[in-house]
């Protein structure tokens, strides 16, 4: 056969072949690993994160996995940490000289989780933490470096 039929016949079975080839590269990500985000976990009185972290404006996924409410809160602090400043009740003094306060959230339900870009474009050590009432003094917080 030839003339147009003949010729809307043979592109079909190419276009039909092209498009399942776009579906299979689009589930798929063609080939290419979909990157993850990094994930800070929190549980009573732990803060589970990668220690290491490379440079940039990282976006991370916190979660509450535990059965209090928490918070991340991120400071790169200029002090060491034998220095960092409390309150009387054992709590982060968050406005202190020295504490360079990065990025703070709405606190986070138990199951719950909040995506947010944090900026950790300059090298160095960071505190991820939740403040929380007696959460600090319980030992929730967590030393990240930037390198």
């Amino acid at each position: 056969m030839t003339g147009p039929l003949h010729a809307k016949r043979i592109r079909r079975p190419a276009v039909l072949a092209a498009c399942a080839g776009l579906v299979a590269c689009v589930l798929t990500g063609c080939g290419h690993v979909l990157p993850q985000l990094p994930t800070a976990i929190e549980t009573e009185f732990k803060i589970d994160i990668s220690t290491t972290q490379a440079p940039g404006n990282t976006t991370f996924v916190f979660s509450n996995a535990g059965s209090l409410t928490h918070e991340v809160l991120v400071f790169r602090p200029s002090l060491p940490e034998n220095q960092l400043a409390v309150d009387g009740d054992g709590n982060l003094s968050e406005d202190a000289a020295g504490m360079n306060k990065i990025s703070d959230g709405d606190n986070i339900n138990p199951g719950q989780t909040q995506t947010r870009a944090v900026d950790l474009t300059t090298p160095g050590r960071y505190l991820f933490v939740c403040n929380l009432p007696g959460h600090y003094k319980a030992g929730m917080f967590t030393w990240v470096t930037v390198k």
